[in-house]
């Protein structure tokens, strides 16, 4: 299980039939060892990008916007991990790979931000920009 996406949401998300396309060796059910794999991989990814500006892992705890969008950023990756294994990868899953390494580009070089905890799990309000380059600091 990972910090932002489990198992179970991943193939869920994925739907039963892809998920096993992509990691079962034989048979038709998924494999949930070569899934936490991938999710783990994806993780590993995204953390080391985080890491430029935040303590990671981010506890997603405090906000449905954060939680959504690592989880977003992990379904993405863990895709491409596993599609490695079992090629090819459908175009719209490239599309959202690509999304997601643009976006981990972006949040490294200052141009995103994670969406601020709220503190009590709300997805609604004025969400902040965490981890965002204050306005009078220089780029360095």
């Amino acid at each position: 299980m990972g910090n932002y996406l489990t198992n179970a949401e991943m193939i869920e998300w994925l739907g039963t039939d892809r998920a096993a396309q992509l990691s079962a060796d034989s048979g038709t059910a998924p494999d949930t060892d070569l899934i936490d794999e991938g999710i783990l991989g994806a993780e590993g990814e995204i953390d080391s990008a985080l890491a430029v500006r935040v303590a990671v892992p981010v506890d997603v705890s405090g906000s449905d916007q954060l939680a959504g969008l690592l989880g977003k950023l992990t379904r993405a990756l863990t895709t491409e991990e596993l599609a490695r294994r079992r090629p090819p990868i459908s175009e719209d899953e490239q599309k959202a790979v690509e999304w997601a390494r643009a976006w981990l580009v972006a949040f490294v070089a200052g141009e995103a931000a994670l969406p601020e905890p709220s503190g009590d799990g709300s997805s609604g309000g004025n969400i902040g920009e965490w981890g965002a380059r204050p306005q009078n600091r220089p780029e360095v």
